[in-house]
């Protein structure tokens, strides 16, 4: 917003180096400074141990790899509001208003009032969902590609209001131009989408809180017969129990193979 305020954007858009360059460098720096901000804070936790409190410190270095990606979504959501106007407070009230939404549709106070399918699909679209699973020190693969697929569509839509500063909306550089960045956001919200159906995730708890022990393992493995599982559970779980019955299904998918 500065920049475009003072003039300076053009100036670095007619030098020789690409668009998504530039954003991305961008996107970094604000990333490392948030980054280094979160990082700050590893003095409490090393305090808290030197004072003899019991931490988990695999559940807390999975909430800080939480954080990170949080942090660097807000970033993304801040460059695309940032790129909308000339006024840097215009832009902060925007990117705070947007992050305050999505947060807000995570929460379960918001969503004990809607319909359950209304429920579902916000939660899945909140961060706060998917933080809170990392919060609990799991580090799974569906939570990483929705952030991923989150910070992308960010980037993607202030790529093309950045190079549509440069190019003519008549011409078709701009109308390719608009379909690229349209097709890589509905590739990147696909991913987010239908990354709920990939397995893979990472206990980093001290006593693998969240995946099968070794003991029933072995037991299991031990046994001459079949074992047959039923599990009553509906489509649209309510949005109180609905990480709590995505654990049940990893344990019973653990068990399987």
């Amino acid at each position: 917003a500065e920049e475009q305020r003072d003039g300076t954007l053009e100036i670095l858009l007619t030098q020789p180096i690409r668009g998504w360059m530039i954003l991305f460098a961008k996107f970094l720096s604000g990333l490392i400074f948030v980054g280094m901000a979160i990082l700050a804070t590893l003095g409490i936790p090393i305090a808290l141990i030197i004072a003899g409190a019991s931490l988990d410190i695999g559940a807390v270095v999975a909430q800080y790899v939480g954080s990170i990606f949080l942090a660097a979504s807000f970033v993304s959501i801040g460059l695309f509001t940032s790129s909308l106007t000339r006024n840097q407070i215009v832009a902060f009230i925007l990117g705070l208003t947007l992050i305050a939404i999505l947060m807000l549709i995570g929460m379960e106070q918001v969503a004990v009032t809607l319909p359950d399918s209304l429920s579902a699909l916000l939660q899945t679209l909140s961060p706060v969902t998917h933080f809170a699973s990392m919060a609990r020190g799991v580090i799974d693969l569906r939570d990483i590609l929705y952030f991923i697929a989150l910070i992308s569509t960010f980037l993607s839509a202030s790529y093309l209001i950045i190079r549509s500063k440069c190019l003519s909306h008549q011409s078709p550089q701009y109308r390719n131009l608009q379909l690229g960045v349209a097709g890589l956001i509905v590739l990147s919200l696909l991913v987010g989408w239908f990354g709920n159906s990939i397995k893979g995730r990472l206990d980093l708890t001290e006593d693998k809180l969240f995946s099968i022990s070794p003991a029933t393992v072995s037991i299991l493995s031990d046994l001459d017969d079949i074992i047959t599982l039923e599990l009553f559970e509906s489509n649209e779980p309510p949005p109180d129990i609905e990480l709590v019955a995505r654990d049940v299904n990893d344990f019973l998918n653990d068990l399987e193979n």
